[in-house]
């Protein structure tokens, strides 16, 4: 189930979409590099999904940030750009 889209960059159109992932109750992103050819990259953020959850993907240089804040926890995920083409799925 998608969750959330973010449009990083529209230059470069780097696009994450933020899906539930059911088996593990957690969050996962599909990020999208190369739209021409369909490849994305899927990772597993695991943090626990929460329907209070608030939510949010940036982009900082060259550096994709995922947070998470509940009433009494918050989470951060820090994914670099360099190392994402190594993981591309078709």
């Amino acid at each position: 189930m998608v969750m959330n889209i973010f449009l990083l960059n529209s230059s470069s159109r780097l696009l994450v979409v933020c899906v539930y992932v059911s088996s593990s109750n957690t969050i996962g992103l599909r990020t999208l590099l190369y739209w021409d050819i369909g490849e994305y990259v899927f990772t597993n953020a695991g943090i626990d999904w929460s329907i209070s959850s608030a939510w949010s993907c940036n982009l900082y240089k060259e550096y994709i940030f995922v947070h998470c804040e509940e009433s009494d926890v918050t989470h951060r995920r820090i994914y670099p750009l360099s190392l994402l083409p190594r993981y591309v799925r078709p």
